[in-house]
């Protein structure tokens, strides 16, 4: 069986097929149930094809994790341009992002902080371009950070309006960015352990966003 043989729609339909047999495995076992032979047997295909389309099972379930950005993207996406005040902007993302994330730490601790800095970038282009659909009535200015990936560049592109304002200078501004990201994983980390409720997250959200006052 070869890629050849299909149009590019088939190919990116046949991707989407295992990216969400992927996610459906997460969402009923968890992400570390999560096997080439699994995916291949939910999906409808034999492991072999799943290797024409995908690198390894690693790469799949990065795919698959970046599905679990939707509804913060389009949470942000709906109100971004309503929010004028760039440290307001900067802590509601971030305040957006917490709630999201810290639900599902497990796939963001993955997703975020478990392989090189470059990995994202591509993972999130590749993605876009088998479900272009998703970035239909997104605000340009949610766009620019949704493909950015890399958590660090993330936080830079929302941050560095507000380091503008005030009149940060460029190291001020990694410094706090690079403290405000590693912060963040602190309490992914806590939730991987944790698997903390509603109210939990409420009130892990709400120190984060003091703690990141402090910074700014």
């Amino acid at each position: 069986m070869s890629r050849a043989k299909y149009s590019p729609e088939k190919q990116r339909a046949i991707m989407a097929t295992f990216i969400e047999a992927a996610t459906e495995i997460i969402n009923e076992k968890g992400i570390d149930s999560v096997s080439i032979r699994s995916v291949a047997s939910r999906a409808g295909y034999s492991s072999a094809t799943m290797y024409l389309y995908f690198d390894d099972i690693s790469q799949l379930i990065a795919l698959a994790s970046i599905g679990y950005l939707r509804d913060y993207t389009a949470e942000i996406s709906s109100k971004m341009s309503d929010i004028t005040d760039p440290k307001e902007l900067y802590l509601y993302t971030w305040e957006a992002f917490c709630h999201h994330s810290l639900k599902r730490a497990s796939i963001f601790m993955r997703l975020f902080f478990s392989r090189k800095k470059n990995f994202l970038d591509d993972i999130v282009k590749k993605y876009y371009s088998i479900f272009p659909h998703e970035l239909d009535n997104i605000s340009s200015h949610a766009l620019s950070m949704l493909m950015a990936g890399d958590l660090y560049e993330r936080n830079m592109n929302i941050l560095s309006a507000y380091a503008k304002e005030v009149g940060f200078s460029d190291h001020k501004t990694e410094i706090i960015n690079d403290m405000t990201v590693c912060y963040y994983r602190s309490y992914l980390e806590t939730a991987c352990e944790t698997e903390p409720d509603e109210a939990e997250i409420d009130a892990m959200t709400k120190q984060f966003l003091e703690g990141i006052s402090y910074l700014l």
